[in-house]
C-alpha cells in the first residue's frame, strides 16, 4: 500500500498544475460574458466522460483487471494524448 499511496501523491502534485492551467485557458479564453457558463460546461462534460469511461472500463473487463485490460487503457490514454497534441499544433504546422 506503500507504494500506491506515493503514487497517488505523485499523481496529484502533477495533476495540480495542469489544472490550474485548465482553469486559466477557461479563463482567459472563454467569452466575457459566458465564463461561468463555460466552467460549468466543462465541469459537466469531464464527469459524464469519467462516467462513461468508468462503464465502458467495467464492462469491458467484467470485474477483473486484466493485463490487456489495463494496457487497453493505457493504449486509449496514449491515444488521447496524441490526438490533443495534434489538435493543439497551429493552422501552419498542421499536415
Amino acid at each position: 500500500w506503500a507504494g500506491v499511496l506515493v503514487a497517488a501523491a505523485v499523481f496529484g502534485v502533477w495533476d495540480g498544475p495542469l489544472l490550474v492551467g485548465t482553469y486559466a485557458v477557461r479563463a482567459g479564453h472563454g467569452p466575457p460574458g459566458a465564463v461561468a457558463s463555460v466552467f460549468t460546461v466543462a465541469a459537466s462534460l469531464k464527469l459524464g466522460a469519467a462516467s462513461i469511461g468508468a462503464l465502458a472500463g467495467g464492462y469491458l473487463l467484467d470485474g477483473r483487471a486484466t493485463a490487456a485490460g489495463l494496457v487497453a487503457i493505457g493504449v486509449a490514454h496514449l491515444a488521447a494524448a496524441a490526438v490533443g497534441l495534434a489538435l493543439c499544433r497551429p493552422p501552419g504546422r498542421r499536415g
